[in-house]
C-alpha cells in the first residue's frame, strides 16, 4: 500500500499516452491510501487526461480516513478506460449508501 499523504494521485496519464496495467500472475492490487483527503481538490489512484488506459486483471484500491467522497480510484477527462474481466474496483463509497466497496 501506497500513503498518499498530500499527493492527488499516485499515476498521471496525459496527453495521447496510452496506458495498460496487466496483472499477469493474479492476485496482484495497486493501493493508495490518501490521508487528510480534505480541502479543494479529489485524489486518486490514476488520474487521466487525453490519454487511453486498459486494465488487465488485479485489484485497484483507494482509501482514505476522512471525506470519502473525495477520493477514486480512477479519475479521466476526454480520456478512453478499458476494464477487462478479471479487475476490481474498490474505493470509499460516494453517494452509495449500502456500504459496499
Amino acid at each position: 500500500m501506497t500513503k498518499m499523504a498530500n499527493l492527488p494521485a499516485f499515476l498521471c496519464v496525459y496527453n495521447g499516452s496510452n496506458l495498460t496495467i496487466k496483472d499477469s500472475r493474479g492476485g496482484g492490487q495497486i493501493t493508495g491510501e490518501f490521508r487528510n483527503a480534505a480541502g479543494g481538490n479529489d485524489r486518486c489512484l490514476i488520474h487521466m487526461n487525453k490519454s487511453s488506459l486498459t486494465l488487465e486483471g488485479g485489484t485497484f484500491s483507494a482509501a482514505t480516513d476522512t471525506h470519502k467522497s473525495r477520493v477514486n480510484v480512477i479519475d479521466y477527462l476526454e480520456s478512453n478506460v478499458t476494464i477487462k474481466d478479471g479487475v476490481t474496483i474498490r474505493q470509499p463509497e460516494h453517494s452509495n449508501t449500502s456500504g459496499r466497496n
